[in-house]
């Protein structure tokens, strides 16, 4: 009577045991603590693939309330005054930073990229006409911009991953 091997991870079936699985990788023919020390692996690495869909999450949440931050202020500022001037600019980079939050859904890296050049592309356009204007809100802008970085760090490290095993 033949039997078939069925990986313990993967669920992959093969009619005679190979050294190990060619989907994930897991090591039919090692010593039983060598199997445990590649499922621990294994578990690492998908909690990274957790945590970065996590980190993702809160980044889009940043771009949002970026975003969310530059339309109010072009609403309140357009309230008060019939002129529409240069704080039309607000409403469309808030926009922008709605829209790319929303992106990020789709292609994380480079939305959450392209975000962080123009967040800090603003934060220096700015430090460069108001010298003062870095310090105003400066916790926010390092809460902002490390997210972003964070969030860049593990969609990167994911990827790394993803490539290393097809499991995955």
């Amino acid at each position: 009577m033949k039997t078939d091997t069925t990986c313990t991870i993967c669920e992959t079936v093969y009619a005679v045991e190979p050294p190990f699985c060619l989907k994930c990788e897991y090591p039919f023919s090692a010593l039983e603590k060598d199997k445990s020390v590649f499922v621990g692996r294994l578990f690492s690495k998908k909690l990274k693939i957790e945590e970065a869909k996590n980190k993702i999450k809160r980044a889009q949440n940043i771009l949002w309330i970026i975003g969310g931050i530059n339309v109010l202020s072009y609403a309140v500022v357009f309230s008060q005054s019939l002129v529409v001037d240069l704080n039309i600019l607000d409403l469309f980079i808030g926009l922008f930073f709605i829209v790319f939050g929303f992106y990020a859904s789709k292609n994380p890296f480079l939305a959450i990229l392209i975000s962080l050049i123009l967040l800090i592309s603003l934060y220096a356009l700015n430090a460069w006409v108001d010298p003062v204007s870095i310090f105003r809100g400066i916790i926010f802008k390092i809460v902002f911009i490390v997210g972003l970085v964070y969030a860049l760090k593990s969609i990167y490290e994911v990827q790394k991953i993803k490539n290393e095993n097809d499991y995955f």
